[in-house]
């Protein structure tokens, strides 16, 4: 194994790029790894916040919050997604301040259900009803903002993903001791 000194690693090329990852312990491996994942993430939810804002929904700039990026614990990918996690994802009503989940359900729509509460009897003519179990609670259109992200999030982790996994190991040297 040949002696490196770490002074300028932007300038490392095959062999010494490689020592250089040999150098680095799982830990900083999979952290460097999660940070340039994260970056890749929040360019894709840049562009799905966007298409949120100009879909047409009700409140979706307050909505825009809610599409987050989890990187995953072992360092595996990323995920953008409108699910809600926690406290966040959750939009608030005026009404009654109840919080609903309404960028997940406006990503990909809702169907029509009915609860269970309440029956409600209808005539459909010559003396003849029909019975419907319960509250019909409607559905909700998707206004499919993630699909587009989704796409387009193919050619932005092709193009970017390998200069930011090189832009995050240089920060990750700089701040230990190696160099």
């Amino acid at each position: 194994m040949t002696k490196i000194t770490y002074n300028n690693p932007s300038e490392y090329q095959g062999k010494e790029w490689d020592e250089l990852l040999r150098a680095m312990s799982p830990r900083d491996i999979k952290k460097t790894l999660k940070t340039s994942y994260r970056r890749i993430g929040k360019m894709i939810a840049d562009i799905a916040r966007n298409d949120l804002a100009n879909s047409g929904l009700h409140n979706a700039v307050k909505m825009k919050r809610n599409i987050r990026v989890y990187a995953f614990s072992r360092g595996s990918g990323f995920m953008v997604t409108a699910k809600p996690h926690g406290k966040s994802g959750y939009y608030k009503r005026s009404q009654d301040g109840a919080e609903k989940p309404v960028a997940m359900w406006a990503a990909e729509g809702t169907k029509e259900r009915h609860v269970n509460h309440g029956r409600h009897i209808y005539p459909v003519g010559n003396g003849q009803f029909r019975t419907m179990k319960g509250t019909w609670t409607g559905s909700m259109p998707g206004y499919y903002f993630l699909k587009r992200a989704g796409r387009m999030g193919e050619s932005i982790t092709d193009k970017n993903l390998q200069s930011e996994i090189k832009k995050a190991v240089f920060e990750r040297i700089s701040k230990t001791s190696w160099h």
